[in-house]
């Protein structure tokens, strides 16, 4: 594997501990014993991180760091409303300007809890995940955050840009693209934003707490869009790992509670186009962060909260892109193209 450098997760002492420790004591008024980083330390140099902070009194919190304090300040807010509400979401401690402190909820992501055999308690998981996202949009709701927050992804550069993820991601593996009718899919994309969304629901900016239940954090790109957006995100992950069958249950079962706005086609079109150009999207990243070099471990990317950049995720978002894309007649063109892609994974 490419990746296979050591990574300190603790910091205890010296100077980096000793600036984090001040940034920390003037949020808080607490002494550190010492940072433990859920991913990786870079991040912070990169802009944005996280670190389990334990206190010298044994209490554990998260210290939050981006570097666009408008995001900061987005997030911040978004937490004490939600929280406040009761919503599965971690209590905001303290914020000031690029920084934030806020309560640990536990050391198991949900993309690590999925990481087992038993196909029932997989669903169980996943079920209770999309539930709390539910929950978290009624919740915003009420509160009226649809009202305070911005719309995301409604300009035609935005949909423009989802739909080139076709060409980006025949770029990447050397096998153009179908022609499809991009003007009908422009027209599929265009949602009323009039329900506040997390966006970024990916199993990975899950935590499975202690009881059971399942807390979302990461809440700096958070917006009002359509609903189904957020259940695109959650099942279009490729830590998620589903069937076709499986895919059109959980929408039987579930679509309906996503209350979406979309005027112009069904719930379920807009999830398996939508669904389909994201997952595109996704794949792309992954076979750009791989590049020529090899597959990395699987338990490094779930340990370090890193993408899914293993030829078992990658296969698994591109048979997957495949069964969507088939749902639909716009994006059906694209499903020997996305099983051409899946074969071609076997071999790289």
């Amino acid at each position: 594997m490419a990746h296979s450098q050591t990574h300190n997760k603790e910091l205890s002492h010296g100077k980096e501990f000793d600036r984090l420790s001040l940034i920390f004591l003037g949020l808080t008024g607490q002494k550190v014993e010492s940072f433990f980083f859920p991913g990786l330390k870079k991040r912070y140099k990169n802009g944005n991180g996280s670190a389990v902070t334990t206190t010298r009194n044994g209490e554990k919190l998260i210290l939050t760091y981006r570097a666009n304090i408008k995001l900061a300040e987005l997030e911040a807010e978004v937490l004490r409303v939600l929280s406040k509400a009761m919503a599965p979401v971690p209590n905001l401690i303290s914020h000031n300007g690029h920084w934030l402190v806020q309560e640990f909820l536990g050391e198991k992501r949900l993309t690590q809890a999925l990481n087992i055999r038993s196909t029932k308690v997989k669903m169980e998981l996943m079920e209770r995940a999309i539930l709390s996202l539910v929950k978290l949009q009624n919740v915003s709701k009420e509160v009226g955050l649809h009202k305070k927050t911005k719309p995301i992804g409604i300009g035609s550069e935005w949909r423009k840009t989802r739909i080139s993820f076709l060409k980006n991601l025949g770029k990447v593996v050397k096998i153009l693209p179908p022609s499809i009718d991009e003007i009908a899919l422009n027209d599929a994309l265009i949602v009323v934003p009039d329900t506040f969304i997390k966006w970024d629901a990916r199993a990975g900016n899950a935590i499975v707490r202690n009881d059971g239940s399942i807390s979302w954090f990461d809440w700096e790109h958070c917006g009002c869009r359509s609903s189904i957006d957020d259940l695109v995100w959650f099942l279009g992950d490729e830590w998620i790992s589903t069937h076709q069958q499986l895919d059109k249950d959980i929408l039987k079962k579930y679509i309906n509670l996503f209350k979406s706005s979309n005027s112009t086609i069904s719930a379920q079109q807009y999830f398996f186009i939508h669904g389909t150009l994201h997952i595109c999207g996704r794949l792309a990243q992954i076979l750009r962060h791989k590049g020529n070099k090899q597959w990395w471990k699987r338990d490094y990317c779930l340990e370090f909260d890193q993408m899914g950049i293993t030829r078992r995720e990658a296969r698994n978002l591109a048979d997957k892109a495949s069964e969507w894309a088939n749902f639909d007649r716009l994006t059906s063109p694209l499903t020997p193209w996305l099983q051409e892609i899946s074969v071609y994974l076997k071999t790289v």
